[in-house]
């Protein structure tokens, strides 16, 4: 699978650097040590699930294999399913991919990683540009 040629950074290290960043932009570099951090950047971990979504994919979970894909890294992807109680069978990332949706390396690699076709998946998404992506 070809990645593509950027540097590629997870989301949790997104949010750590952009923590990092705020705090130097508003003088406030120092007020916490490394671990507080990372602790706070990772609070997405933890988000929780709007209140229909554990109930409406373990109700799709009796008749398909679930799988997320999500910009987000594998770490954040499991601790949010965890949190959530969302019976995902695969948890599939970007940072499977080395790239951002909507590259078509994100989709292409995840249809892959499935051992499926492209036309053998549907996606789900409320992000129409998402959905574009996918079928382009």
């Amino acid at each position: 699978m070809q990645k593509s040629k950027h540097v590629f950074k997870t989301v949790d290290q997104h949010h750590h650097d952009s923590l990092i960043h705020l705090l130097d932009e508003h003088n406030l570099t120092g007020l916490w040590g490394s671990d507080k951090l990372v602790a706070i950047a990772q609070i997405w971990h933890f988000l929780d699930a709007w209140e229909d979504s554990s109930p409406a994919l373990h109700d799709l979970a009796k008749s398909f294999n679930l799988c997320t894909l999500s910009n987000g890294n594998v770490s954040l992807l499991r601790d949010l399913a965890a949190h959530a109680s969302l019976p995902f069978y695969r948890i599939l990332s970007s940072e499977h991919f080395g790239a951002y949706k909507p590259s078509p390396l994100v989709y292409n690699g995840a249809a892959e990683h499935l051992g499926l076709r492209n036309e053998q998946c549907a996606l789900v998404s409320a992000h129409l540009g998402d959905l574009k992506a996918a079928r382009d």
